[in-house]
């Protein structure tokens, strides 16, 4: 587990998304897909790539 400063906009449409399975976009709340897109596209700059050896 890593502590990480979070962007209080970015955070913020994270926790709203809708993550159940069923969900999908609805009145500008992120689909489930959406959501994972959104951690993904924050977690990628402190996530390293796994070595390839």
């Amino acid at each position: 587990m890593r502590w990480l400063l979070a962007d209080p906009t970015q955070l913020r449409r994270v926790v709203n998304a809708d993550w159940s399975d069923d969900a999908t976009a609805d009145g500008g709340r992120p689909s489930a897909g959406e959501a994972i897109g959104l951690l993904q596209a924050y977690l990628k700059p402190f996530v390293s790539p796994p070595n390839r050896t």
